[in-house]
C-alpha cells in the first residue's frame, strides 16, 4: 500500500509543521539584526527539505536580513557580517536571495514590526465581515457534530478541513498558482514570507491518505508531548489507518492496545470520532462545504489585493492572497472563539491538564467517495 504522509508546511503547507502564528504579539519593538525572531511561514509544496532549513543554517538569517533593501559584499564585509561564496551560491540557488549586478536582495517578503502590525490590522477587519457571512453556518456545523456527539471536534474541523483546507478551491478559481516543483523551480515551489513578531500561538495539520481516505490530526508545538503515538509510532499508526481501510474498524491487537485510551474508537473498534463522507448524502460534509465555499467566494471580494499588494509590495495578486489569507484565518477564528461559536480544545488551552481523551477532538476522518 502507499501510504502518503502530508505536510502542511506553512506557517511551517500542506502540511507538516507550519513554522509560526497566533493571537497576540509583542508590545515592544526590539532591535534586529537577524530574522531568527520572525515568524517564517512557508506555504510550499518541496522535494528536498524547505527553505525555512537553509535560512536557519550557519548565519544566512542574518545574511538574509541585511539583504532586505539589497546588499552588496562590500557592505556586508563593513557591517561585519561573516559570509562565504558558498552561503551566497547557496541561498540563491535555494531562491532565498536574488542577484543584480553586484547586489543581493532577499528574494521574499520580510515585514517588520510595523508592516506587519499594519497587516494585522487589515486582515481583522477581513475576518469580521468575513465571520458576520458564516456564523449561521458555523452555528449549523455545530449542530450536526452534537447529532454525532462530538461538538468538541468543531475547532479542529473548521480549522484543518475548512479554513486551512480550502487552498485547493483558490487554485480551481485560479486565484492562486498550483504548486510544482519543476526545472524552473527546483527544491521548492510556492510563498515563503517572514513576519515580526511571531503570534502567540498556531497549529497545523498531518495528514495520512491513501485510497480516497485521510486521517488528519490536528496539532500545535505544546501537544506534541501529549500525543507522542501519533507523531512517533508510524507503524502502529499506519496499522489503524490500514485496519479502517479494509474494515471500517480497528482490529489490531497492538494498534488497539496503543490508541485505545485516545477516545478513537469503541470496546469493538469502530470509530467513533468524525467522519467526512463527501457526498450530498452526509450532512456534515454538505454543511462544510457551505462554509468553504462561501470563504471562497467572499474572501476576494472583501480584500483589496491590489492596494495590499503595493502597499507591503508583494509580487502580485496571487501571493498577496496566500499571505494575507493565511494571516487573516486566525483572525477568523479568533473572531468565532470571541462570538462562543468555537472554544479551542483543551488540548490547545491547557496542554498540561490534557488527558488522552482529549485528543480525540483533534482527530477526524475524510472519505472521498
Amino acid at each position: 500500500m502507499k501510504n502518503n504522509f502530508e505536510l502542511v508546511i506553512k506557517a511551517t503547507i500542506i502540511v507538516f509543521f507550519i513554522s509560526q502564528s497566533l493571537f497576540g504579539q509583542k508590545a515592544e519593538k526590539p532591535v534586529q539584526n537577524n530574522l531568527n525572531d520572525y515568524g517564517i511561514i512557508q506555504f510550499i509544496s518541496t522535494t528536498e527539505g524547505a527553505p525555512e532549513n537553509i535560512i536557519k543554517l550557519d548565519n544566512n538569517s542574518q545574511i538574509l536580513y541585511e539583504c532586505i533593501n539589497g546588499c552588496t559584499r562590500e557592505k556586508l564585509k563593513n557591517e561585519g557580517i561573516h559570509f562565504n561564496e558558498s552561503q551566497l551560491r547557496l541561498l540563491t540557488n535555494w531562491r532565498l536571495l536574488k542577484k543584480e549586478k553586484d547586489t543581493y536582495q532577499t528574494d521574499f517578503p520580510v515585514l517588520n514590526f510595523s508592516q506587519t502590525k499594519a497587516l494585522r490590522e487589515k486582515t481583522k477587519i477581513i475576518a469580521k465581515n468575513l465571520g458576520q457571512i458564516l456564523e449561521e453556518d458555523v452555528q449549523k456545523l455545530e449542530e450536526e457534530l452534537k447529532q454525532r456527539n462530538r461538538a468538541e471536534n468543531i475547532y479542529s474541523i473548521l480549522f484543518s478541513y475548512i479554513i486551512d483546507g480550502i487552498w485547493n478551491k483558490f487554485e480551481k478559481r485560479g486565484l492562486i498558482d498550483n504548486r510544482e516543483v519543476t526545472a524552473e523551480h527546483p527544491f521548492w515551489d510556492g510563498e515563503i514570507w517572514a513576519l515580526f513578531p511571531k503570534r502567540d500561538f498556531h497549529c497545523g495539520t498531518n495528514k495520512i491518505s491513501d485510497k480516497g481516505i485521510k486521517f488528519l490530526v490536528n496539532w500545535s508545538p505544546r501537544t506534541i508531548k501529549n500525543m507522542i503515538p501519533f507523531v512517533s509510532d508510524w507503524k502502529n499508526l499506519i496499522k489503524m489507518f490500514d485496519n479502517y481501510i479494509d474494515s471500517g474498524k480497528v482490529f489490531n491487537p497492538k494498534a488497539k492496545e496503543v490508541f485505545e485510551s485516545y477516545n478513537l474508537f469503541n470496546d469493538k473498534g469502530i470509530f467513533t470520532i468524525p467522519i467526512i463522507v463527501e457526498n450530498d448524502d452526509d450532512e456534515l460534509f454538505k454543511v462544510c462545504d457551505i462554509i468553504s465555499n462561501k470563504i471562497a467566494e467572499n474572501v476576494n471580494k472583501l480584500m483589496d489585493l491590489n492596494s495590499l499588494t503595493k502597499q507591503f509590495n508583494f509580487s502580485g495578486n496571487k501571493q498577496t492572497l496566500v499571505i494575507v489569507y493565511h494571516e487573516m484565518m486566525w483572525d477568523l477564528l479568533k473572531y468565532f472563539e470571541d462570538k462562543n461559536l468555537i472554544t479551542k480544545p483543551v488540548a490547545f488551552s491547557d496542554p498540561e491538564n490534557t488527558k488522552p481523551q482529549d485528543i480525540s477532538n483533534l482527530i477526524f476522518i475524510v472519505r472521498s467517495e
